[in-house]
């Protein structure tokens, strides 16, 4: 076996998805930069842009999910990367392009009911988005959609449909419907009360006194 073994585009991949494996995410980047061109293709790119994200890289995370996005083939890869350009152009402040890729992703989600879980998921950062931008009925329609969905799939994430009901209640105060707000108030109360989300909590003292 030569020294040229060792140093084989294989061996490299290999470390930099054990690094990555690992949260070790520089580590995996400096694998990247000893050779970039091997790292080219789909899986390595969407992995880069998911690295970037958690270093809060975000245009660098912007341009490998861009990438990964036009070798993706398939509606699972397609969802994976238009949610990370997704997260990546909200955390930039872009909402509006944000808004794009989290809509492609819940075009191809609603097809494939089996994975209802991360549509949830997208449509929980589009009401968030739409409650932001003032579009109360938009942000009621997708929050009410998710907590049908987290309910069934993840009831006793206490924290999470305790926030979602409260988003609901707070898309309701927006337009006036006091009586209806109060009530996803009161219930998101009562079920944080339970997950102790101290935050959250607050934030439902501040709408209903």
């Amino acid at each position: 076996i030569t020294s040229d073994d060792f140093d084989s585009d294989g061996i490299r991949k290999k470390m930099f998805y054990l690094y990555y494996k690992q949260e070790k995410y520089q580590e995996a980047l400096n694998i990247v930069s000893s050779k970039i061109a091997i790292f080219e293709d789909q899986q390595s790119q969407t992995i880069l842009g998911q690295i970037h994200l958690k270093l809060g890289q975000y245009e660098q995370a912007a341009f490998h999910s861009r990438n990964a996005l036009t070798l993706s083939s398939n509606d699972s890869n397609i969802v994976i990367c238009n949610t990370q350009l997704g997260h990546a152009y909200l955390l930039q402040h872009d909402k509006t392009n944000a808004l794009m890729c989290y809509e492609k992703c819940v075009e191809i989600l609603r097809r494939d009911t089996s994975d209802e879980d991360e549509l949830a998921n997208v449509l929980i950062n589009m009401g968030a988005i739409y409650l932001d931008q003032s579009s109360y009925n938009d942000s009621l329609l997708h929050y009410s959609e998710a907590l049908k969905i987290k309910k069934k799939t993840d009831p006793s994430n206490n924290t999470l449909v305790g926030a979602i009901t409260s988003c609901i209640g707070k898309s309701l105060f927006k337009q006036h419907n006091y009586d209806e707000a109060l009530v996803h108030f009161i219930e998101a109360f009562e079920i944080l009360k339970q997950s102790e989300d101290s935050i959250e909590l607050a934030t439902i003292h501040e709408f209903i006194g």
